[in-house]
């Protein structure tokens, strides 16, 4: 009886194993839209569409990537609890609920760190949460190798064969940066296929990633308030040039990609206003970006014209209109 206990849980552990690999791919799937260019003068748009998978996002792929690979290295035992800080990009009473029917626990950090903000006090709690429990496993997606390997392991073939099939050659990209792991991941990439590529970091006003002043902002999912996360730090080099964008222009860019059929957040209308200067800087080139989050996550904000003038001190919301 013993025996077939334990061969029916190692099918089981294999199961689920081969389950979370084929979500990962999955996840990895992600589609390349071609938005041209933008205007004359102006080198041609790709966009790689993180949330295109239905209740999928960019952050879906990470996850399970980095769940297998610790796994993998033995790192993570099978049944040990797994913790993780976060902003709630889902909005957080969807992600409150969602994360109670997947019956993990949610703690909700009350009040920001006093001088450090909100990033800061979300890792003391978890911190907090790892000396009372010494056993739990933190991901720790700021500082760990294995962020930018889950990119590299998953989506980057993925991206390799679609832009050979369609005979695209990159020689510019643009890459939100909130840890860093799929700028990190990506640049070695294109750099490896033509060390001429040009990588960008598309940063908010108000972030210290790359040594500017701190400031707030409404803009989630990239730039950090207070911590530069290892992952970028010791891949700076990678960095040839960085764009900061104010939060007005970023929502503005995501409504004006909604009036041309692509539904986007607010950090997906920060990435392309950074690629659009990029492209009129490099008028006869190919710029590959990426957009990691979905517009129906921001109803009740980006999507608000009263949100809006409030964002912005009363003044005039920018109409929806097409890019191009």
């Amino acid at each position: 009886m013993e025996a077939v206990a334990a061969q029916n849980g190692h099918l089981v552990k294999a199961s689920r194993l081969a389950q979370a690999e084929y979500y990962a791919s999955l996840y990895a799937r992600m589609p390349i839209v071609d938005l041209g260019r933008i205007g004359p003068g102006y080198g041609r748009i790709l966009a790689i569409c993180g949330g295109g998978h239905i209740d999928a996002s960019f952050k879906n792929l990470l996850g399970v990537g980095l769940l297998l690979l610790a796994h993998e290295r033995g790192i993570l035992r099978s049944g040990q609890t797994i913790v993780e800080s976060t902003s709630g990009s889902l909005g957080q009473g969807l992600a409150r609920r969602k994360i109670e029917l997947l019956g993990a626990r949610l703690v909700l950090v009350e009040a920001p760190h006093p001088d450090l903000g909100w990033q800061q006090a979300r890792e003391n709690k978890v911190r907090e949460l790892l000396n009372e429990h010494v056993d739990w496993y933190w991901t720790d997606q700021n500082n760990t190798s294995l962020n930018p390997e889950v990119y590299t392991r998953w989506l980057v073939p993925e991206l390799a064969a679609a832009l050979d099939a369609s005979c695209i050659n990159v020689n510019a990209a643009v890459f939100g940066v909130g840890s860093g792991g799929h700028f990190v991941a990506l640049a070695r990439w294109l750099k490896s296929r033509n060390s001429l590529v040009r990588t960008y970091a598309a940063d908010r006003i108000g972030s210290i990633t790359f040594g500017a002043d701190p400031g707030p902002s409404r803009i989630r999912g990239i730039g950090n308030q207070n911590i530069v996360p290892r992952i970028i730090a010791d891949n700076i080099g990678l960095v040839d040039g960085i764009e900061y964008v104010e939060d007005r222009e970023a929502f503005e860019f995501a409504r004006r990609l909604a009036a041309d059929g692509l539904f986007v957040g607010g950090s997906s209308g920060l990435i392309l206003a950074a690629a659009v200067r990029v492209a009129r800087k490099h008028p006869e080139v190919d710029v590959l970006t990426l957009f990691p989050d979905r517009g129906e996550l921001y109803h009740d904000t980006l999507w608000s014209d009263e949100w809006m003038r409030g964002a912005h001190a009363g003044r005039p919301v920018q109409a929806f209109r097409p890019i191009g």
